[in-house]
């Protein structure tokens, strides 16, 4: 499926991530090049904004529109904890003593 958004250089996503960052302190920019694209394609479809211009200019504008858009823009890496209780598991397994005999 081609993006209908095919239009957005790296330049204005650069751009519209810093003064996301400058006005509400989250910081998106050192997401993979891809990654940005994908989820800033998101937002758009998602809340009917036609360019990223009209997003940015809404999202900075508006407080509520932010936090409407920031779970689009978020990564969620909901992995982590299965790997937290598997280290866990695993070193108080460790920690038992093995009967070799």
């Amino acid at each position: 499926m081609k993006s209908s958004h095919a239009s957005i250089d790296t330049a204005e996503i650069d751009l519209f991530l810093t003064a996301l960052f400058k006005r509400y302190g989250y910081d998106f920019r050192n997401y993979s090049a891809n990654t940005k694209k994908t989820r800033i394609e998101l937002c758009l479809r998602d809340t009917g904004q036609l360019s990223l211009a009209q997003l940015s200019e809404r999202a900075c504008q508006d407080k509520g529109f932010f936090y409407e858009i920031l779970s689009k823009l978020t990564l969620v890496r909901s992995q982590s904890g299965h790997r937290y209780e598997f280290r866990r598991n695993a070193a108080h397994s460790l920690s038992k003593p093995i009967d070799l005999f």
